[in-house]
């Protein structure tokens, strides 16, 4: 639970691991730590040129297409300081997350 913090009122954090992930490194995650409920998760990825490829017909892929090769890594400093904030690994936050989408039946297993 965060601190209490002056530092912290009426501010915006945009927060991360500190640590980039790709989407398939996410990807890779859930068969391990969900086992069946992650059958449907794409197990390869995309190579620039079918990216592209695929953006041309599919709406979904057009943003990701776009930002080929970029990782954004969000800034943790800020949060860290105010609200003594800490991180948490890519892999717990995943399943936690999936977790948490099964359970308010937002995804089918």
């Amino acid at each position: 639970m965060p601190r209490r913090s002056d530092l912290g009122t009426g501010e915006r954090f945009l927060v991360g691991s500190g640590t980039p992930a790709s989407f398939l490194r996410m990807a890779r995650v859930l068969p391990d730590g969900l086992g069946e409920r992650a059958a449907k998760v794409p197990a390869r990825e995309l190579t620039p040129e079918e990216a592209r490829e695929g953006a041309r017909t599919d709406p979904a892929l057009r943003e990701a297409a776009s930002r080929l090769g970029e990782m954004p890594l969000p800034r943790t400093d800020k949060p860290r300081a105010a609200l003594g904030w800490t991180t948490r690994s890519v892999r717990t936050t995943v399943l936690e997350t999936a977790e948490s989408l099964f359970r308010l039946g937002l995804v089918e297993a």
